[in-house]
């Protein structure tokens, strides 16, 4: 059998809506070449069913218990048999319907390993277009969403998300990449629709992110501990300001 060109891996649970958008814009997708790998930690709101229901050979359905939303990207890992790999969890969606055309279409993707685009954060009052920063900037900061970008199977398949990173293992495993050599680039692209308020977002968890970020500094990246410092401290004082003034945080974000 030939392999799909891309792999599409979302984890789900107890998130039909969610799903059911996630499903509808890879449906419209005007590129149809891709698989469709759902892990469901056993859902009991009508996922499974919904599911079930559409009798699409691109679906591979998971259908078990895990340990965290990063243990499921994993399992997705696992079974992925498409060229480029991208996941994007219930609720997330593809910004419109020629995303894969455009991405498949791109010259420089033979020679990428790690193919990066641009995101929409949608929150309950406003939505904001976040342009990526250059992959450079990997120490500072995830430089995109996680679901705005597409990785090489070939590269990634040896690395999975690590499991005792709880907040940031997303980042931990596209800094492992770069520091392997990983060849990224940047395609002018609108790639996903994203909810804001991921793992690593929510108020009450910054401390725990605060230190896997300096632990991500030094056991993935190898940084200096007065670097490390630095960095932390830019990085929670632009975090504190989003907090403050999102207003104007979304402003300027998105202009730069």
């Amino acid at each position: 059998m030939t392999a799909p060109r891309f792999s599409i891996v979302t984890v789900n649970l107890d998130n039909h809506a969610g799903l059911a958008a996630t499903w509808h814009s890879l449906r419209d997708q005007s590129f149809g070449d891709f698989e469709w790998i759902v892990v469901d930690a056993v859902s009991r709101d009508g996922s499974i069913d919904f599911l079930h229901a559409l009798g699409d050979s691109r679906l591979a359905l998971i259908c078990e218990p895990d340990r965290s939303l990063y243990d499921g990207m994993n399992k997705g890992l696992d079974r992925a048999r498409g060229d480029f790999l991208l996941f994007l969890n219930s609720g997330d969606r593809l910004a419109d319907a020629e995303v894969l055309r455009r991405m498949a279409d791109w010259p420089r993707l033979g020679e990428t390993d790690i193919a990066y685009g641009d995101a929409t954060e949608i929150g309950p009052q406003n939505t904001m277009i976040k342009r990526a920063m250059p992959h450079w900037m990997v120490a500072y900061s995830m430089f995109t969403h996680h679901q705005a970008i597409f990785y090489r199977r070939a590269f990634i398949a040896s690395t999975r998300y690590d499991l005792s990173f709880r907040r940031v293992a997303d980042w931990a495993l596209t800094a492992t990449l770069l520091k392997r050599g990983a060849q990224a680039r940047h395609i002018d692209l609108m790639v996903c629709h994203f909810a804001r308020g991921g793992v690593s977002q929510a108020p009450d968890r910054i401390e725990d992110a605060r230190a896997e970020m300096i632990r991500l500094h030094r056991e993935v990246l190898g940084l200096p501990t007065a670097l490390s410092r630095l960095l932390v401290a830019a990085k929670f004082a632009v975090n504190d300001f989003r907090r403050k003034w999102p207003g104007a945080y979304d402003f300027i974000r998105s202009r730069v």
